[in-house]
């Protein structure tokens, strides 16, 4: 690229970097699904009393919506927003609407909100900070080249967006903090939604993240590779089981027969994630014994479902090389005339 393209293409308008007014309003009836971590205070407010709150953000926009149980020890819990790119984007934006009509006068979070970091200031009664939780595999659509995606998001639509470093506990998942006004946060969201839509196949075999008592986060493997990728339908994020119904067992395999659970690209790792409905997490370190650990959480039936899977396809892995040890021990020698 000459310097004369470069300097046209870094005062290009910010609207270029992202997707097209077009494509914007053609994917409005395109399925989405959103992950909030909010505060217990915080989902008393979004809940309202008798669920008149919530209720009616499903009423006025048709969204699914609804909050995660109370775990005891543990002030997180997941608010979950599923139906098209505009109608969520219009639910985020009541949320918001009633978070900053009454902001819960004391917030304890299991994990800090971020460094403010943006230029638009937080105006009590005015505006809020949501947590969304994006899958680690999607933040490079949604942050753009150098940041130039989430920087244009951020000046067009009047809002901070912050997104977290590190991975939330056992998941594969991130906080982006958005924070602004009703408006500007409806607005970035429904753009937000096609940067993701452009990159959904990224989105399969993500960990959720399960809120949980801090020293049990903590005795759980954290996960690994965030790198993997494959094929699934746009928006349709599988939820993880609900904590409060979730369990945590553990299984050690060789770890020279873990590369044929998992898969090429993870394929098989992520098949047997999506029959059983758990969590896999596999630690990358190897024991004294040449063994690495397994820890699957969910409920007990899709950990028996996830433990059968992974012991079959141990033992054909296992009947496979033996099958390839006997044809070469027949294979006739080569004889040198």
């Amino acid at each position: 690229m000459s310097a004369e393209q470069s300097h046209e293409s870094a005062d290009a308008p910010l609207n270029s970097v992202l997707p097209l007014e077009a494509q914007v309003a053609a994917n409005e009836q395109s399925l989405m699904t959103y992950r909030i971590l909010v505060s217990t205070r915080e989902a008393g407010i979004i809940i309202g009393s008798n669920g008149h709150v919530v209720g009616s953000i499903r009423d006025e926009t048709g969204v699914k919506a609804g909050v995660s149980r109370v775990i005891n020890g543990c002030s997180d819990r997941i608010l979950t927003i599923g139906g098209t790119v505009d109608s969520t984007a219009r639910a985020i934006g009541l949320i918001a609407k009633a978070v900053i009509a009454s902001p819960p006068a004391a917030v304890t979070y299991n994990f800090f909100p971020l460094k403010q970091l943006g230029t638009i200031p937080n105006r009590q009664g005015e505006t809020t900070c949501l947590r969304l939780l994006i899958p680690h595999t999607q933040m490079g659509t949604l942050i753009g080249k150098e940041g130039i995606r989430i920087k244009a998001i951020q000046e067009l639509y009047s809002v901070n967006l912050i997104a977290s470093k590190n991975f939330l506990p056992n998941s594969s998942e991130r906080i982006v903090e958005i924070q602004g006004d009703e408006s500007s946060i409806v607005n970035a969201i429904r753009v937000m939604s096609n940067c993701l839509i452009e990159d959904f196949h990224s989105a399969a075999g993500t960990i959720y993240y399960m809120p949980a008592p801090r020293q049990q986060q903590q005795n759980l493997v954290p996960q690994q590779n965030p790198t993997s990728r494959s094929i699934a339908a746009p928006a349709r994020l599988r939820a993880a089981p609900a904590a409060s119904d979730a369990i945590t067992q553990t299984v050690k395999f060789p770890k020279d027969l873990v590369g044929s659970l998992i898969g090429r690209r993870g394929a098989k790792i992520q098949e047997i994630r999506k029959v059983s409905q758990t969590q896999i997490i596999i630690d990358n370190e190897v024991d004294d014994d040449d063994l690495r650990l397994f820890t699957i959480v969910g409920k007990p039936v899709g950990i028996e479902k996830a433990l059968t899977l992974l012991h079959g396809g141990l033992e054909k892995e296992k009947e496979r090389r033996a099958e390839d040890a006997e044809d070469y021990e027949q294979t006739p020698e080569f004889v040198e005339a």
